[in-house]
């Protein structure tokens, strides 16, 4: 990513996760513009965490001055929909109206 302003929208169109090899597969719409990022989803005993690529980190962090939560929202929603929650996307990270956002439960 470039540059983003205050009035930039991030939605996640879809997730593909592969059980068996714990990859996982982000599909973003930044803007109108669709762009796809992998990582690897990480579990020991109750502690859950993403390993982001270094270009999804690096992704993440030019949305960090828009809203300093992104990867926390991103986290959430993927093991959400990892443990089987139905979701319904697009899902809205960072909203350009600043009206929908995931929130945790």
């Amino acid at each position: 990513m470039d540059i983003l302003s205050t009035s930039s929208s991030l939605d996640v169109k879809s997730i593909f996760y592969c059980g068996d090899t714990c990859e996982i597969v982000y599909v973003f719409e930044v803007d109108g513009v669709d762009i796809s990022f992998e990582g690897k989803l990480r579990k020991n005993g109750d502690i859950k965490g993403i390993e982001y690529g270094d270009k999804l980190e690096s992704f993440l962090m030019d949305f960090m001055p828009v809203d300093r939560a992104v990867s926390k929202k991103l986290s959430l929603l993927t093991w959400r929909y990892v443990e089987g929650e139905s979701i319904e996307f697009p899902v809205s990270l960072i909203s350009s109206s600043a009206n929908v956002t995931i929130l945790p439960k």
